[in-house]
């Protein structure tokens, strides 16, 4: 009796995360009509025999996609609304033993679809879609167990944190799952966003991507910059097009890409969504991610860890200098280091070697959204434009590493950087295939001698990987072709990735 006392209440709460059931719809405050790019993706994979997993921190729209993919199956794929299942496991019914992924799937079973999954035929594929898996310690387990038995069942599931989520995964799903990142919105989805564009790309650049793509395979930099000249530039890009970008790039330097801030509080002030950031956003992040899952026992030198990554974002660490400032052991400093990186608070990059590269080589730090950065350093828009160089630089790495995989596909998403006595080349985009320099100089008049870095890095390691360099300025654009270096305004590189 008890059992079925617990049913219905767990079918009741089921019901009201699955609307769709009755209404054939998803709730309207779900109903975001923006699709970032991530979403044409997934589409792609809905019937996979993998469990999809994805990854990212928080509040950058892992869930809205979610809907939206379930809006998919609903509208465009005339799936049955009741063969889709939507758990929130951060919910009370769930989090609290109440329920549970194995209690939700009989639930459903029983009572929705009315059959057992062993049941099922080709044509009734189930999809099943589990938000914040991380919560439930045997997902993993209880997933496989039903995907190693061939059946119609597809699985999206989602989580803010990634070590623990890669861990469960590699441990019972080797070669059945596939993790993706759901990072903040690039700035191509910022632009595509504010100028209405719901389609996969720009109208007005629809090509670049895959153009500059084609000149990296064939290892020729001036077929890219032929193409923004006689195609981009003269026929498709306005001049109209290209202010309103710049005037966003300017709005994402000191909003960064949390897509919030773009929708429902668009309108707010700066200062107000700063506020959220920093002390919803930031403080979940440290308090959820970073203290309950690595059982940090001083969040407060996490918090003063992050305020000098942020100070010195684009720069060499210096661990021992920040070990002096909040009195704390440099080891446990590094380990508290890898905990921000690993919840999507902060990046870094190493020196670039061409062959083994040496123990505790120095890194190179960057926070992972400068919004996020600019919030909790408090600093308004008149206090960033002294340190425009330093955010573009940034903002550019954050852009390379997503560049990186969509030119070159793996779970490496790593970048380098070069230093030669004084000269240093920003990143280091290694394809394998072949080795990308790229030099940020966010300036308003590039010089000779801001190429020195991607020329010296030429003539070091020239050969069949090293063709060319880029360097990335503020509003210049040319093709030295003596050097075989492009240059290109960061808006128009940022654009590309």
């Amino acid at each position: 009796m008890t059992d079925k006392i617990f049913d219905v209440d767990l079918l009741r709460e089921l019901q009201k995360d699955n609307l769709w059931w009755k209404e054939n719809k998803i709730p309207e405050d779900k109903n975001k009509p923006f699709h970032r790019s991530d979403f044409y993706k997934y589409i792609e994979v809905l019937d996979s025999k993998h469990i999809q997993v994805l990854i990212g921190p928080r509040r950058v729209g892992k869930t809205i996609l979610i809907y939206q993919l379930i809006k998919h199956l609903i509208n465009d794929r005339n799936i049955n609304s009741k063969n889709i299942l939507y758990l929130d496991l951060a919910k009370s019914y769930i989090a609290f033993n109440i329920g549970g992924i194995d209690a939700c799937l009989k639930v459903f079973q029983d009572n929705i679809i009315k059959k057992d999954f062993t049941q099922l035929n080709k044509n009734e594929r189930i999809y099943v879609f589990i938000d914040e898996i991380q919560k439930e310690k045997g997902w993993a387990i209880i997933l496989e167990s039903i995907r190693s038995r061939n059946l119609p069942i597809s699985f999206i599931v989602t989580g803010s944190s990634a070590p623990e989520i890669i861990k469960k995964s590699s441990e019972s799903l080797v070669g059945r799952s596939k993790e993706n990142y759901i990072l903040h919105l690039k700035f191509k989805d910022i632009v595509r966003k504010e100028l209405g564009y719901n389609e996969e790309k720009l109208k007005e650049i629809k090509d670049i991507s895959n153009v500059f793509k084609q000149a990296v395979e064939k290892k020729d930099i001036r077929l890219f910059y032929q193409y923004l000249l006689k195609d981009l530039f003269a026929e498709s890009l306005t001049p109209e097009f290209e202010i309103k970008v710049k005037n966003i790039l300017n709005d994402y330097f000191l909003k960064g890409g949390y897509p919030e801030f773009y929708e429902e509080h668009k309108t707010d002030s700066w200062s107000v969504m700063a506020k959220t950031m920093r002390d919803d956003y930031f403080q979940r992040i440290i308090s959820r991610d970073i203290v309950e899952v690595f059982g940090v026992n001083k969040p407060e030198v996490i918090r003063k860890l992050y305020l000098l990554i942020g100070f010195d974002t684009s720069n060499i660490a210096n661990f021992t200098e920040y070990a002096n400032i909040v009195k704390t052991k440099e080891d446990t400093l590094k380990e508290y280091f890898n905990y921000l990186n690993n919840s999507f608070l902060v990046s870094f990059s190493s020196k670039y070697y061409k062959k083994d590269r040496p123990k505790n080589a120095r890194k190179k730090i960057y926070v992972s959204d400068i919004g996020m950065r600019n919030a909790v350093l408090g600093l308004l828009k008149e206090d960033i434009s002294d340190g425009l160089g330093y955010i573009a630089e940034t903002v550019a790495h954050t852009h390379c590493k997503r560049l990186k995989y969509k030119l070159h596909p793996t779970e490496d998403f790593s970048l380098d950087y070069w230093r030669y006595d004084k000269i240093e080349v920003d990143i280091i985009l290694d394809l394998k295939n072949i080795v990308i320099p790229i030099e940020i100089k966010y300036r308003e008049r590039i010089r000779e001698e801001d190429k020195d870095g991607i020329k010296e890095f030429i003539k070091e390691f020239k050969g069949e990987k090293v063709k060319f360099g880029i360097l990335v300025t503020k509003k210049d654009l040319f093709m030295d072709e003596d050097n075989n270096i492009l240059g290109i305004p960061l808006w128009l590189f940022l654009l590309i990735c």
